[in-house]
């Protein structure tokens, strides 16, 4: 059995607890996940953060693994940086023309 694009999104104006309340959220995932019988990959699970300012202290650790941070993504079709200027979208939605 396996399940397939987990997210999970989290605000906060304070970039220290906002990486509290990730690694908090993700482990509690993770408990999650290993309680139903399920895993969380770590070679392919990543996070983005969206702000515009590029200096934050977000870092995401589960099980003593850092966890990939990118800087774009893709959710239900669309293309994220990660600062939601939607350059990347709107060049690979012109390429498909």
């Amino acid at each position: 059995m396996y399940a397939d694009d987990t997210n999970l999104f989290l605000f906060d104006t304070d970039a220290n607890y906002l990486n509290i309340k990730a690694n908090t959220n993700l482990k509690e995932l993770n408990t999650w996940f290993e309680f139903n019988k399920l895993s969380l990959n770590t070679d392919k699970t990543c996070y983005i953060v969206f702000s515009s300012s590029p200096n934050n202290c977000i870092k995401l650790v589960l099980n003593d693994i850092d966890i990939q941070k990118v800087h774009m993504c893709k959710y239900l079709g669309l293309h994220f940086d990660d600062q939601l200027t939607w350059r990347f979208h709107i060049d690979y939605v012109y390429c498909l023309q």
